[in-house]
């Protein structure tokens, strides 16, 4: 005989939880409706033995320790000393309230004992909807608000196992987002040749820059991500209008954009997470760049002129969208050759 197979069931016969472990079963549940119920245990597996011995305990672990919804939350203050809870079976869901201001960034942050393993937490509207999570293993979540109110947090097992067990719950204010999610409320820059430190403090948070180019120079905006466990970012660059003229997303942590103003405008260039390992913030630095007017025309109109046999020349694809144009006299029946060598991986193209 090994095992026992336990189950708990209403009087119609569905089953409403059950359990099966070595030689050991644990099934518990939380009834929200009167009896009667009824408790079932058999072998799991028998090898020939007509005869299993076995010992049981039944037990009431009392009222559930918080709400299961947002009506019935618990009210965390934020800030505050850790609460305390228990999730009592696999499919317990235990809910906080807390108080939030406008565009402030929250982060919930559930320490799981060693045998509940994880206590994944959710973000939710008053109505239950899911606004951020911790997801699989992950026990904290971030999310930005828009406007003053009452944000919940539900605190449940993960994706990893049914377990049960206690926990602990905080709620963080990180403060006020570093840069506006809008091209209405983008944050102004201006060229540098440092870099300036920032923040994408939940998965959905969006940095917003503007930025005005003169004619004709080279603009560059270079994302690097910080520390090799915060993923990377992906950057944006768009037009007064809003169009989307470039996108830059590198898993080697750094992501450039470029553009050459044709005549003087505004740009707006926003930055995401690409991807964001366990924490849900991605911390990293920004720099904008004038790099000056484009060192080469780009047609034959502006073609820089060029002479056979001269030293070797050095030039610079400032955008993906760069031409460098170069004009020369040719003598008849001469043969000529012009040789284009890269430093990076994207080749010529003459």
């Amino acid at each position: 005989y090994y095992g026992c197979l336990t189950s708990i069931t209403d009087a119609a016969g569905v089953v409403l939880a059950t359990s099966s472990s070595g030689y050991s079963s644990v099934v518990t549940w939380e009834f929200t409706q009167p009896g009667p119920f009824f408790i079932r245990t058999s072998a799991q597996y028998s090898y020939g033995a007509t005869v299993s011995n076995y010992t049981y305990k039944f037990e009431d672990l009392g009222v559930d320790d918080h709400g299961d919804a947002p009506a019935t939350a618990s009210a965390i203050v934020v800030g505050a000393a850790a609460l305390t809870g228990r999730l009592e079976t696999p499919t317990d869901k235990d809910v906080f309230s807390f108080a939030t201001l406008t565009n402030h960034v929250y982060r919930v942050t559930c320490t799981p004992s060693t045998g509940l393993y994880s206590c994944a937490p959710l973000l939710l509207t008053a109505s239950g909807a899911v606004v951020a999570t911790g997801g699989g293993s992950g026990n904290s979540g971030e999310w930005e608000t828009a406007a003053a109110g009452t944000l919940y947090a539900q605190v449940g097992g993960g994706s990893y196992g049914t377990s049960t067990g206690s926990y602990s719950v905080t709620v963080e204010d990180l403060g006020l987002d570093d840069c506006g999610d809008t091209l209405a409320t983008a944050t102004a820059i201006t060229p540098s040749t440092t870099f300036t430190a920032g923040a994408l403090e939940s998965p959905a948070d969006l940095d917003v820059f503007s930025f005005t180019a003169t004619a004709p120079n080279v603009y560059r905006f270079t994302c690097s991500v910080v520390g090799s466990s915060s993923g990377y970012c992906t950057v944006r660059l768009k037009n007064a209008s809003g169009a989307l003229l470039q996108t830059s997303n590198s898993s080697s942590q750094t992501a450039v954009v470029a553009i050459e103003a044709t005549a003087s405008a505004t740009y707006f260039v926003e930055l995401l997470p690409g991807y964001s390992y366990g924490s849900g913030s991605t911390s990293y630095t920004w720099r904008l760049e004038n790099l000056g007017p484009d060192d080469y025309g780009d047609d034959r109109l502006t073609a820089s002129p060029i002479t056979p046999g001269s030293a070797a020349g050095t030039g610079v694809l400032e955008t993906p969208t760069d031409v460098d144009a170069f004009s020369f006299t040719a003598t008849v029946l001469h043969v000529y050759r012009f040789n284009c060598t890269t430093t990076g991986y994207s080749g010529c193209v003459l």
